[in-house]
């Protein structure tokens, strides 16, 4: 995820003078909702990242030990922290969330830290750490499951936090047209333009490099959907935002 956004120039994410039921039996107005919107929405980011920061050390760990013949913490790692067919088949389900967290390259972590930290505090404090979260992890789920659609016929692992960023940012897009952003902190535009450009260029990978190259390209893609999905999803059932 190379498009980074350091701040908002547009009104309140929150939408103003506008109430709306939420369902009752929804995970959003449980007790939950109001134990994790009392996490502070920056340092909710900031143990995501730090998270992804630890998982990364521990490929780091888990590739020296490999290279002194012990495979087993690599092995792990492929099976618990990356989400791919075989994967789901052997029940690991929970590879679709934790994948999320997951980075071996030193460049892929430390542009998905960078979007993270530009972008998504502004967004986690304004909607509250639940909500956001809900957006994340879907984001996560999608991206990994269009992933394994779009790369079906190829030996195809996904991992990454770039398809959960990606829902972050179409879900805020959705939320309010008018948010503009500091493209890589200097040029100012509109979010919704920047989305548009970002799954344009990822459609344009994901068709020339399925099933190869370092960059998930159909996980950005599934991340883009699954964020726009969430908010329809969430306005069709009447849930606050």
């Amino acid at each position: 995820m190379s498009v980074l956004a350091q701040a908002f120039t547009g009104p309140s994410l929150i939408r103003s003078g506008q109430q709306q039921n939420a369902v009752a039996l929804s995970l959003l107005e449980t007790p939950i909702r109001g134990r994790l919107d009392r996490i502070n929405g920056n340092w909710l980011v900031y143990g995501i990242i730090g998270i992804n920061v630890g998982v990364w050390v521990a490929f780091l760990a888990a590739r020296a030990s490999y290279e002194t013949g012990d495979a087993r913490p690599l092995r792990w790692l492929f099976n618990n922290m990356t989400c791919s067919a075989e994967n789901l088949k052997q029940g690991r389900v929970w590879t679709l969330i934790t994948s999320a967290f997951a980075h071996q390259a030193m460049e892929h972590i430390f542009m998905n830290s960078l979007g993270l930290w530009m972008f998504c505090p502004a967004v986690a404090t304004s909607i509250g750490a639940a909500s956001f979260l809900q957006v994340y992890l879907a984001g996560a789920i999608g991206c990994d499951l269009f992933s394994l659609w779009w790369n079906q016929h190829y030996n195809y692992r996904s991992l990454g936090a770039s398809g959960a960023l990606c829902a972050i940012m179409s879900f805020t897009a959705c939320l309010n047209p008018r948010a503009s952003v500091l493209l890589y902190g200097i040029v100012p535009m509109p979010l919704y333009g920047v989305v548009i450009g970002i799954f344009l260029y990822d459609l344009y990978g994901a068709r020339n490099s399925s099933g190869g190259g370092k960059t998930d390209f159909a996980g950005h893609l599934g991340g883009t959907l699954t964020g726009i999905g969430v908010y329809f999803l969430r306005r069709r059932l009447g849930m606050r935002f």
